[in-house]
């Protein structure tokens, strides 16, 4: 069996802004989609209503690296003085019908994605999983809720050091480009709890290719 990774997600409270703030955060999911895909020409996003996206990945160990990568760009925006958060579900499974247009497929992926989001909006999770097997389900439901607990925590100053650690850039790298010491870097990364959230991003890896 083939397997996809798709994701559906929505900014949590987006009713609250302001029409100016929703154009704002319109243009900065755009720019944030575009260097996604800019670093992996596998990944293919689509953006509807203002406030909601959608993408499919090819190789499914990248989906919760880059759902973080989402999450972390969103909430180091300077739109809200928290940041933007975002609510995602990741569905894992079949896609039997490709379209040009993501939103028009279909399939088990897309299914699980979209019915768990749904799920999710009565709920307090931010992130959370559904794929075709239940043990492995089981664990990611603990990986995604400690996973919650920690990014809930999370300022724009660490979102947006956490960000440039999961495009690969070092720590040096971070703080030149930040216009901060890399003493600040280290100390943000450990008040961001880098080292746990890296350790669930490498749990979640290996459970996944042990299925394909």
């Amino acid at each position: 069996m083939t397997v996809y990774s798709v994701i559906t997600g929505d900014i949590i409270s987006s009713s609250k802004l302001s029409n100016s703030q929703r154009m704002e955060l319109l243009s900065q999911m755009k720019r944030l989609f575009d260097d996604l895909t800019n670093q992996n020409k596998d990944l293919k996003f689509e953006i509807f209503r203002g406030d909601s996206f959608q993408g499919v990945f090819e190789d499914i160990s990248l989906c919760l690296p880059t759902v973080l990568m989402i999450k972390t760009g969103l909430k180091k925006s300077n739109i809200l003085k928290k940041g933007v958060d975002v609510r995602i579900a990741i569905g894992i499974g079949e896609i039997t019908l490709f379209s040009d247009k993501i939103r028009e497929s279909d399939g088990e992926a897309f299914r699980h994605s979209g019915q768990l989001l749904d799920k999710m909006k009565y709920t307090n999770q931010t992130i959370a999983v559904k794929t075709p097997w239940e043990a492995v389900d089981d664990e990611l439901e603990v990986l995604c809720i400690a996973l919650d607990a920690i990014t809930g925590r999370w300022s724009p100053q660490m979102a947006e050091v956490v960000y440039e650690v999961l495009t690969g850039m070092k720590q040096v790298q971070i703080a030149d480009k930040l216009g901060i010491k890399q003493p600040s870097v280290n100390q943000r990364l450990k008040l961001s709890n880098w080292t746990a959230v890296n350790r669930i991003l490498q749990r979640f890896q290996k459970l996944l290719t042990t299925k394909i």
